[in-house]
């Protein structure tokens, strides 16, 4: 599978299909997306690009996986939907320091609501995508906490991973008959 950069550009996934054909070997593409571009306000979900993108795959033959980020490594990028920024997420995110300058998100999934909707999204995505003979899997982003401008509580550290364990036991049961990857 050849991975989409991130921030390629709306023809990315037409590039790297082309560049791919001659290479037989190469079964399909990884295409991102992140929990914002999806989940356009609490419930509501945008699976138009997605759809395109396997679309734009399966009509070439291949299949994808879905690379759903719920980090960002650049100040203009979030981690999470607009909806999530309001003191009943507790903020929704917490910044993180990029090594190589400047600051990120990472989603605040210590916080039980926070997780709440992360695992609502996997459901939404599970229900679309499990049975597609289009794609693969999901792919879930790195578990790293990040370096936190903030540092993050033993309890919320704990409730983090407690969280994600949850999270990812239901995207379990959501891609019942998909590969699902957490990095």
């Amino acid at each position: 599978y050849a991975v989409v950069g991130t921030n390629a550009g709306p023809q990315a996934v037409d590039r790297a299909l082309s560049e791919t054909a001659r290479f037989p070997w190469v079964k399909g593409l990884v295409i991102r997306t992140t929990w914002p571009e999806i989940e356009t306000s609490q419930g509501k979900y945008d699976f138009s690009t997605i759809d395109a993108d396997i679309e734009k795959a399966a009509a070439r033959g291949k299949r994808v996986f879905i690379l759903m980020g719920t980090k960002s490594f650049s100040g203009d990028d979030k981690a999470v939907p607009a909806y999530l920024r309001t003191a009943e997420y507790g903020g929704g995110a917490f910044r993180i320091q990029i090594k190589r300058g400047g600051y990120g998100e990472n989603a605040a999934i210590y916080n039980s609501r926070v997780a709440d909707r992360l695992q609502a999204l996997y459901q939404a995505l599970g229900n679309r995508y499990n049975t597609d003979n289009n794609v693969e899997g999901v792919i879930f982003n790195e578990t790293a906490l990040g370096m936190a401008v903030k540092p993050l509580t033993p309890a919320q550290q704990q409730a983090q991973f407690s969280n994600l364990a949850r999270v990812n036991i239901a995207a379990r049961n959501a891609f019942a008959n998909s590969n699902m990857i957490q990095y």
